[in-house]
């Protein structure tokens, strides 16, 4: 494992870790929130290779119920609750926020800002990339989520 303590993931769930089938087009489909087996495995990599710690982007952070039953399923795949390090502030009573991507995008930014983060990715399915060219930014797809190739390059965006 390369050890890294300052490098970051900020983390979406929904599209990331949960896919859906391609024939659905919500949420909703799935209702128990479960992690894919090949997401989890894949984040695990990630933090194997990289040393890299969690901080929860998605609006999962803002439920109790759904952020400790994360934190239960991520255990199942090796990631220790510790290696979770924090959450995203809610800022959606910021009037200047355009929509839902630019409020996720803000919020990642202002934790950025006050920790002082210089190593990280972010990985969603969200277009974040309508309001950033931030080269750290991996989009997944809600039907696929966090792919093998996706895998390989947050590995190398980190490691580098």
């Amino acid at each position: 494992m390369k050890q890294n303590n300052n490098a970051t993931i900020f983390l979406d769930i929904d599209g990331v870790l949960c896919v859906y089938p391609a024939s659905h087009h919500n949420f909703r489909v799935n209702p128990n929130h479960k992690v894919s087996e090949f997401a989890g495995k894949n984040l695990k990599a990630i933090i194997d290779k990289t040393g890299a710690n969690i901080v929860i982007s998605s609006s999962w952070r803002l439920f109790p119920e759904y952020l400790s039953d994360l934190i239960k399923q991520l255990g199942t795949y090796g990631i220790a609750w510790n290696q979770v390090i924090g959450i995203t502030d809610d800022l959606s009573k910021d009037p200047d926020i355009k929509d839902h991507i630019h409020l996720r995008l803000t919020e990642i930014n202002a934790y950025i800002e006050k920790h002082n983060i210089k190593k990280y990715i972010i990985l969603d399915d969200f277009a974040l990339d309508k309001y950033t060219t931030d080269k750290n930014f991996i989009k997944t797809q809600m039907h696929t989520g966090l792919t093998e190739e996706l895998r390989d390059r947050a590995i190398k965006r980190l490691n580098d």
